[in-house]
């Protein structure tokens, strides 16, 4: 029964899994390498007839979203602006899996990975020393986790309190500048559905000059952002050149810049146009 509860549960967190993240691949892979790769060396065909007919059951779930990405009149998944795959990709995403990834993907689920390699490895006499290690490992993390949570450290850019902010104090003839639709992703998702500010896309479009009393909202993006970095992002000099079109826009336009407020990743700034 214990073993029928546990099989259940391993299912129903990786359908979700498989359903809600766009990375969940990268679990079935590294279930793969680490864990069924192992057995079949050894021979144990059945077992690995098993993990592959549980993951064919953890997949249909996401026969639903499939379905629903058919009926839309566009089908996209969004991810235009990724360049070419070049040939030596798939080999170096391969080998950072196996033996150099430590990003943000593999922080919950690895300490799971090296528990099944561990036991499904080491000789019988080992296993106790290898299990006690990994208890102490699995504390330490949790302390982390505790630790950081506490000190706030876990929120690495602050688009929510950066969207709701401009969305508060947005009022009519503002506009919203960005360097392009990138920023437009997180501030849409934490902003009200109904609330759709005139948007310049500087790094497409000429905006006009500011006229008097012309508010303009800017979202700057840290230009160090790095999605793998797990920590608060380090603070930014929004004004610095960085050579963007937006860059050179705040350069122009400085001294009708009123206020700015800071977030983890991001900074918000007012420039109001001035009086001739």
């Amino acid at each position: 029964m214990t073993l029928v509860m546990l099989g259940g549960a391993f299912l129903g967190i990786l359908s979700i899994a498989v359903y809600l993240w766009h990375l969940s691949p990268a679990i079935i892979m590294t279930h793969y390498f680490a864990l069924t790769l192992p057995f079949i060396l050894r021979g144990h065909a059945d077992f690995c007839r098993k993990w592959f007919i549980s993951h064919l059951i953890a997949g249909e779930p996401l026969l639903i979203w499939i379905g629903a990405l058919t009926q839309q009149a566009v089908i996209s998944f969004g991810i235009a602006w990724i360049p070419p795959v070049p040939f030596t990709d798939p080999f170096v995403t391969l080998w950072n899996m196996l033996f150099n990834y430590m990003g943000r993907d593999f922080v919950f689920y690895l300490p799971a990975i090296l528990t099944l390699v561990l036991h499904s490895s080491q000789p019988s006499q080992l296993r106790q020393w290898a299990s006690f290690l990994l208890i102490v490992m699995l504390i330490f993390g949790v302390i982390t986790v505790v630790i950081r949570s506490a000190n706030h450290e876990e929120k690495r850019e602050g688009w929510p309190d950066a969207s709701q902010h401009i969305e508060r104090n947005f009022q009519p003839g503002d506009q919203l500048m960005v360097l392009n639709g990138a920023s437009l992703i997180p501030f849409r998702r934490y902003t009200d559905d109904s609330f759709d500010p005139p948007t310049i896309e500087i790094e497409f479009e000429e905006p006009a000059p500011l006229v008097s009393g012309q508010r303009i909202w800017v979202m700057v993006r840290n230009p160090y952002e790095s999605l793998h970095y797990p920590f608060r992002m380090p603070d930014f000099d929004p004004f610095a050149n960085d050579g963007t079109k937006l860059s050179e826009w705040m350069r122009v336009n400085r001294l009708a810049y009123v206020d700015q407020w800071e977030y983890p990743g991001v900074t918000v700034l007012l420039f109001v146009g001035m009086t001739p």
